[in-house]
């Protein structure tokens, strides 16, 4: 589990990925992005958004070589 000062909100993490609100959420419940649930309400570390948007970075880089 993330120490709670490491969380950060859907918007943010909008807003480090460049897309909207509505596809972080979307991405969330399918799993694209790392995310974990406390109750009803969804949680996002931001280390893990971090990495995880350097891995898919890195991926999209070997990609085109």
């Amino acid at each position: 589990m993330n120490a709670a000062n490491d969380d950060i909100t859907a918007e943010t993490v909008a807003s480090i990925l460049n897309i909207k609100p509505s596809t972080v959420a979307n991405w969330a419940r399918r799993g694209i992005i790392p995310s974990y649930k406390l109750g009803r309400f969804r949680h996002y570390s931001r280390a893990d958004i971090l990495a995880w948007r350097q891995a898919n970075r890195d991926a999209s880089a070997r990609q085109r070589l």
